[in-house]
């Protein structure tokens, strides 16, 4: 969605839910980043707030250790922000989370009459409370955001304390060197020299990583699993990639047998549904570059270009391509697989990732 209006100005609701998620950022929880906005009746802002303990009291060490411990101590972003304005005087607040029970109470008794908020809270009265005193409570979710939830590991989240960070260059070896295992498990290495084994192993690695992380929405909380971003099934890097490479392989072959694929009939009354469906789906790319920018959403890419690989390995199953007898068809099916790999690669390359012409 495209944030800009008339005077190439942000929307309210976008404009408030950004504040609150800058305020987020402020808060020193380690375990859940709330932030929340005010705006008066003429847009102007009253204040930001975020979760936390008491304004000017320090934590003692070792408080963060534990989760539910620090959790009866923390004061939550709207009562903190409650406390910086008159009964009336806020018109509009966002918050990043749906206000608890307790919260949008008090935002009522506070006099606001408009609430948007990004992510959804189950366990809060807060829907229910806001239709008997007729507030307005919007969710919001394309707002401008610039950074990342929390990622965690699959054995939790991530503590200096106690050790459980993880070094980026280990990672980054880690991830290589589970992308040579687990190649060389399936085979995909085989026909390879050990210079260009190397070269492949690192690529994916790296692109395991990367896709694993950027296919997740900006907003959202995700757990980190190497193991499973390492998959060669599934919505992850290496899947898309071995794709890549097969549709490589067939035009290389198609090189060697003489087909010309470079100029194509207009005839193609024949297409399937399937085929047709395909290049739908290529077409859609640009509009979907132009959300991402909109949005700040990598995951847009990341998605789509998994959504247009399954759609395109479904035809290669159902299709024959070099085996074609009609001639004219065979062309057509190869140039499309060409455009297919350029768009994967393209959409790949926006988000840091190489893609290997063979696996």
């Amino acid at each position: 969605m495209c944030y800009h209006t008339g005077m190439n100005r942000l929307p309210i609701p976008q404009y408030v839910m950004a504040l609150a998620h800058v305020a987020a950022l402020r808060s020193e929880d380690p375990y859940r980043k709330v932030g929340a906005a005010a705006l008066d009746k003429d847009n102007r802002v009253i204040g930001t707030a975020y979760n936390g303990l008491f304004p000017g009291f320090d934590a003692p060490e070792g408080f963060w250790a534990s989760r539910d411990e620090r959790q009866k101590y923390m004061l939550h972003a709207e009562i903190n922000l409650c406390s910086l304005f008159k009964r009336g005087e806020a018109r509009i607040v966002a918050c990043t989370t749906m206000p608890c029970t307790s919260c949008m109470q008090a935002l009522c008794a506070h006099g606001v009459k408009k609430i948007y908020y990004g992510e959804d809270y189950a366990a809060s009265q807060a829907p229910a409370i806001a239709a008997m005193y007729g507030v307005e409570l919007i969710k919001v979710e394309d707002y401008p955001l610039f950074s990342y939830g929390m990622v965690e590991l699959p054995e939790g989240k991530m503590k200096s304390r106690e050790g459980t960070v993880v070094d980026a260059d280990d990672l980054v070896e880690e991830m290589v060197n589970t992308s040579r295992e687990t190649s060389q498990e399936l085979g995909k290495l085989d026909a390879c020299t050990p210079e260009e084994a190397d070269t492949i192993v690192r690529m994916v690695g790296l692109g395991a990583l990367k896709y694993f992380i950027l296919k997740v929405d900006p907003r959202k909380n995700m757990t980190f699993n190497p193991k499973e971003s390492i998959d060669f099934n599934g919505n992850t890097g290496p899947f898309i990639q071995y794709a890549y490479a097969r549709i490589q392989s067939v035009l290389r072959k198609a090189d060697e047998q003489g087909i010309d694929y470079s100029s194509l009939s207009n005839n193609h009354s024949d297409l399937s549904e399937k085929e047709l469906s395909l290049i739908m789906h290529a077409t859609d790319f640009p509009e979907i570059v132009k959300l991402a920018g909109k949005t700040y959403s990598p995951a847009v890419v990341a998605n789509y270009v998994y959504d247009l690989v399954k759609e395109y390995n479904q035809f290669y199953h159902d299709f024959s391509i070099l085996r074609e007898e009609n001639a004219e068809l065979k062309a057509f099916r190869l140039y499309l697989s060409k455009e297919i790999g350029n768009i994967i690669k393209r959409g790949m390359y926006l988000l840091g990732i190489d893609v290997p012409s063979r696996m």
